[in-house]
């Protein structure tokens, strides 16, 4: 897992819960889960996975109150964001959120979308949510997924795919596990929804479907 959003990160002075606010919802008003999905994105858990530690971290700046120790609170309390990440996960939130704390924390597509949707109501002067861009190493791993013969075929329609195929495709080695073939597909599926290239999505969701029904 990454520490790859320190470049993303912008200054923050530490308010009061109430002076952060996302149009006219003050961030407190918030459940834990999206301001753990708002401290995901701010640190690079777009497209890379994250420490839940880290995590905590950006949290207790976005709210302080509700991410410290109870009797120490000028500590960020890991275990109420570890909660909050996987409270992301769940179907009934919408499923922002995948990972767990060994292999870190990603948002999912959901998780991006719903970030996109309200960012252009935060209030910058009150909270510090960053726009990422994508970074050099991101753009071209989509570009080489582009120029990766497997795309091609998949614009043919050719639809007989094996595991090592797809393994190549993503830049991994032929004896890559196939959960971490899911897991890089994923991230790249991010890459490619932030740069807006929904054709490289659908290929993405068929590579993605295709070796899950492979296994």
């Amino acid at each position: 897992m990454g520490g790859g959003g320190k470049g993303q990160r912008c200054n923050l002075n530490v308010h009061s819960v109430s002076d952060r606010i996302i149009g006219n919802m003050q961030i407190g008003e918030l459940p834990n889960y999206k301001i753990a999905i708002l401290a995901l994105w701010d640190i690079g858990g777009a497209t890379t996975p994250q420490h839940p530690e880290d995590v905590a971290a950006r949290c207790y700046e976005l709210a302080p109150g509700r991410f410290s120790w109870a009797r120490y609170p000028q500590y960020p309390n890991a275990e109420t964001a570890a909660v909050a990440l996987r409270d992301g996960k769940k179907s009934k939130n919408g499923s922002l959120t995948r990972g767990n704390n060994k292999i870190g924390w990603l948002l999912t597509t959901n998780g991006i979308s719903w970030v996109q949707e309200v960012q252009s109501s935060l209030r910058v002067t009150k909270i510090g949510i960053s726009t990422p861009a994508l970074r050099r190493e991101d753009s071209s791993d989509l570009s080489a997924l582009q120029a990766h013969k497997m795309f091609a075929s998949w614009k043919a329609q050719i639809e007989n795919i094996h595991i090592y195929q797809v393994a190549d495709a993503v830049r991994l080695t032929a004896d890559a596990p196939h959960d971490v073939i899911v897991r890089r597909i994923d991230q790249l599926l991010n890459k490619a929804q932030i740069a807006e290239l929904p054709e490289l999505q659908e290929y993405l969701r068929w590579l993605r479907v295709n070796i899950t029904e492979e296994q």
